[in-house]
């Protein structure tokens, strides 16, 4: 089952037209649009999901969380898009249009038992890579506790995505937990003299295995094995990187 179309198509036209008339303007004005634009977003996701047949059977506390995913990756957009040369524009925003409709669609049908696991897998990988591409984009930020800040707000925003499924005031308090704790953690990275690829996957990394540790312990899954099985892998994951990245600088 899809989403309602003509809203889809709405959603996609507001963000790529947006993030496109951002580009001509001033700082100034670029910044009040894009908070529009990401308004807009996020209020017609609600749009789209409010009329979802299974959604109405939940509490409507649920639906708040659908939207933050969509607009957090516009956010991110805004950040990379002037990063990106002239010729590399119309495919950002070609590809931006695509993983708008492909969340939406998989947002969509992770509401249904059929099809729901592949659906959350593919949101959960999209989630993760969306986040990487933001703690990438935060080391152009000027100002540690300002780059500290947009992370901790943008994990909060993508952990909603991953705990999704849980009561809201649930997800909402583990959620920012999340964020604080990237947060600190980008705070204590501004610190660190490594370069932007690998201070990304180190916070990547903490992101994921606070992500797995919550959401075992949510489902009362948590055991001393499963806290060893997450810190092993990106324990591993880490020494793996920096070797690679030691080997080939």
């Amino acid at each position: 089952m899809l989403p309602t179309i003509d809203r889809l198509v709405f959603l996609i036209g507001v963000a790529v037209g947006g993030l496109g008339l951002s580009v001509f303007l001033e700082p100034i004005w670029s910044w009040p649009i894009r908070l529009i634009v990401i308004l807009m977003a996020y209020l017609t996701c609600d749009a789209i999901f409010r009329r979802h047949p299974n959604l109405v059977l939940r509490s409507p506390g649920q639906r708040w969380m659908l939207g933050l995913l969509p607009a957090t990756i516009i956010f991110e957009a805004f950040v990379l898009l002037p990063r990106i040369t002239e010729q590399g524009k119309i495919a950002g925003l070609t590809f931006l249009a695509a993983i708008l409709a492909l969340v939406i669609v998989a947002q969509y049908q992770s509401m249904h038992a059929e099809g729901q696991s592949t659906a959350r897998f593919l949101l959960n990988l999209m989630t993760y890579g969306v986040a990487f591409g933001l703690y990438y984009s935060l080391y152009s930020f000027e100002g540690d506790v300002q780059s500290a800040l947009a992370a901790g707000l943008t994990t909060a925003a993508l952990s909603v995505e991953i705990l999704r499924g849980n009561s809201g005031s649930k997800t909402a308090t583990y959620s920012l937990a999340s964020g604080v704790v990237l947060a600190e953690a980008k705070l204590i990275m501004n610190f660190w003299p490594v370069d932007a690829i690998m201070g990304s996957i180190v916070l990547l990394l903490i992101f994921y295995v606070l992500s797995g540790t919550i959401q075992s312990y949510v489902h009362s899954q948590f055991t001393r094995s499963t806290l060893v099985e997450f810190s092993t892998v990106g324990v591993v994951a880490f020494v793996i990187v920096y070797g690679m990245r030691l080997w080939i600088g």
